[in-house]
């Protein structure tokens, strides 16, 4: 039996028309020709489709040192889903999503018996983009998984982040997947459940962790 949780957007992106004036500001005679840039809001959503959706009606007003102003709209660059096996773990491809124990190890989902599979995070959290000596990172937070391959509900199961270095198209302004691998936290006897994170203002990801692990839950099940 499939999820019936739909696996949400890991990453998604703002970006523009005008990226490609922003996307080197060193070497751009463009970028040198702004003068401010500012962010137009939009309403909050108020339907139940525009709530579960990741979308924007935002736009991006431009003011050049000429006086020209331009108004784009903005919108997501999606990276990557949950499910998508863009991470390198131990010699093997998995899912972005998927939960790993202290050893780094997939926990897999044996709800199924013929078919044992790895758990994958239906729900992504927290994402902060950073920049470390010229490479652009972004840290992701899948803070756990709710049901089973079986779709029974899902409860203490430990979650995991994910390191993925990005790289930028000089002309689009897009961000692309170069590679990405699960975080290590074995020196701190592994993740629980990472939720809310950002990027700093001095650049570094601050992240935090929600709830506290059930012992009844490890004494009772043998997965975890």
């Amino acid at each position: 039996m499939k999820r019936t949780l739909i696996v949400g957007l890991s990453a998604a992106v703002l970006s523009s028309s005008l990226i490609p004036t922003f996307a080197d500001a060193h070497t751009s005679r463009a970028a040198r020709d702004i003068k401010k840039v500012e962010f137009l809001s939009m309403d909050a959503p108020s339907t139940v489709n525009q709530m579960v959706k990741t979308y924007t009606e935002a736009k991006v007003k431009v003011t050049y040192q000429n006086g020209k102003t331009e108004i784009k709209p903005l919108n997501y660059n999606q990276l990557f889903l949950s499910q998508d096996k863009i991470v390198e773990n131990k010699g093997a491809m998995i899912a972005a999503g998927t939960p790993i124990d202290v050893n780094g190890d997939p926990i897999i989902d044996r709800s199924v018996p013929d078919k044992p599979e790895a758990f994958v995070s239906d729900a992504p959290d927290s994402n902060s983009l950073l920049e470390v000596h010229g490479k652009k990172y972004m840290v992701s937070h899948f803070e756990y998984d709710s049901i089973d391959n079986a779709g029974n509900e899902v409860k203490g199961l430990p979650a995991s982040m994910t390191l993925t270095e990005v790289v930028q198209d000089k002309k689009t302004g897009k961000l692309a997947v170069k590679k990405a691998s699960k975080i290590d936290f074995k020196n701190v006897n592994g993740l629980w459940t990472p939720c809310n994170g950002s990027t700093t203002p001095w650049g570094t990801h601050l992240g935090s962790e929600e709830y506290e692990p059930d012992a009844r839950a490890f004494e009772s099940d043998p997965v975890l």
